[in-house]
């Protein structure tokens, strides 16, 4: 087969930054860290406004937004959906439960051979934890 000159090298690709926008990053970095198993191995600024955590393969990179002026209505953070792949997902459903987290779904098996439960992050994002099921 003849590569197309006209596409973008795959190769020219390395890795990926899933970048979620937050009100208040010391709240979202403490859930993350404290609520989910999260290790922060980046922060940017003092006080930070920008941070990335890590939990084994997986990186989340929390961005401050800016502040509302004097008067000002909070600014809009648009929802955001995450998908995150675990190896067994009611032992995680039941530690993030252990530590403290309100509102997490119970975990369900849904017919696309996907065991998932889903909780909401402090500023509105949904995070949805799933693992690959058997079909047998």
């Amino acid at each position: 087969m003849t590569p197309d000159r006209h596409r973008p090298d795959p190769e020219l690709y390395a890795h990926h930054a899933t970048v979620l926008p937050v009100r208040d990053l010391g709240r979202a970095r403490d859930f993350y860290r404290d609520k989910l198993g999260f290790e922060v191995s980046f922060e940017w600024q003092e006080p930070p406004t920008y941070a990335v955590l890590r939990v084994a393969d997986t990186a989340l990179h929390l961005s401050q937004v800016d502040p509302p002026g004097m008067g000002e209505p909070p600014p809009a953070i648009p929802s955001t959906l995450v998908y995150l792949f675990t190896h067994d997902v009611d032992a995680l459903h039941d530690q993030i439960v252990a530590a403290g987290v309100e509102g997490a779904t119970p975990p369900q098996t849904f017919e696309y051979t996907m065991r998932e439960f889903e909780l909401v992050d402090p500023d509105g994002h949904r995070l949805v934890f799933g693992q690959s099921v058997d079909d047998d």
